[in-house]
């Protein structure tokens, strides 16, 4: 009888086993299943100076108080998902010695992939962020309603525009990314 016991314990797990590699345990909205994440660097990087000039002081991620805005464009070339974040790197690299934290906003636009001047001033207003005078901060701007607007409207990109600083330079390091996904 033990060895007739054991044998039945035995088939009862691979029968289990055999179910969920077959995948029917994994269809729908199974919570075993998992959903894969997508990540985009960006496809343009560029700063607009009082509307007309593109990159004016050579570096594309520099946005300030009065005059340069940055901007961060991302294609639209994955599935519809549940989430979708923007992760940027902001530093406070020019500030005066009276500068205190500063904030900067942030708007998100249709975007198409390339450095356009009209892009100055674009967008819907999407947040207002907090940074320390000589601060490098890492931020994660959740665009997912965003996204899915986007999308019914067929556009290719999304953008990001940075302005508005109340400090001196802020400068948009190069490792931003969009991470879509569950």
């Amino acid at each position: 009888m033990p060895l007739v016991r054991r044998l039945s314990r035995v088939s009862f797990v691979c029968g289990w086993l055999a179910f969920l590699a077959l995948g029917n345990g994994c269809k729908g909205n199974d919570p075993v299943a998992v959903a894969p994440t997508y990540t985009r660097s960006t496809a343009v990087e560029f700063a607009v100076r009082n509307g007309s000039t593109i990159n004016p002081t050579g570096l594309p991620g520099v946005f300030d108080l009065s005059q340069d805005q940055a901007m961060l464009e991302f294609a639209l070339d994955f599935p519809a998902t549940d989430h979708v974040e923007v992760d940027v790197s902001v530093f406070d690299f020019i500030h005066g010695s009276n500068d205190t934290a500063g904030t900067f906003k942030v708007a998100v636009y249709a975007g198409n992939g390339l450095a356009n001047a009209s892009d100055y001033n674009a967008g819907i207003y999407l947040g207002q962020y907090a940074l320390d005078v000589g601060e490098l901060k890492d931020f994660k701007l959740d665009v997912t309603t965003f996204v899915a607007a986007l999308r019914g409207s067929e556009a290719t990109h999304i953008g990001l525009r940075f302005y508005a600083s109340t400090m001196g330079q802020l400068s948009l390091q190069p490792n931003a990314e969009l991470v879509a996904g569950p």
